[in-house]
């Protein structure tokens, strides 16, 4: 039924949208110890194992984050809109990467 399919998407857009606040946070963070880095030249062992272990936490979300677009989200979406609400949501996620939407045929 297209209302199931609908709930479900937007607990999976929900979903994403805390994963982007997580990631956010993380950013963040590596971005705050990459900028020590540069003004000092040097990193204690503390901060590059904090570093490595952003960057590793970062890599593993993204993954998992793709995967639920690419694998859930998106077949999902394919299910309950429209080619035109679909052309709008490719246009907005091109935007948002500043990349130009192109449209897979």
């Amino acid at each position: 039924d297209k209302s199931e399919k609908a709930k479900h998407a937007l607990t999976i857009v929900e979903r994403l949208q805390r994963d982007h606040e997580i990631a956010d946070k993380r950013h963040l963070a590596i971005d705050e110890i990459g900028k020590r880095w540069l003004a000092e030249s040097t990193l204690p062992a503390e901060e590059v194992q904090q570093l490595q272990s952003e960057l590793n936490d970062l890599r593993a979300f993204y993954t998992s984050h793709l995967e639920a677009e690419d694998d859930e989200l998106f077949p999902l979406s394919e299910k309950i809109l429209d080619a035109a609400q679909l052309e709008a949501m490719g246009q907005e996620m091109a935007a948002r990467r500043k990349e130009k939407f192109r449209v897979n045929v």
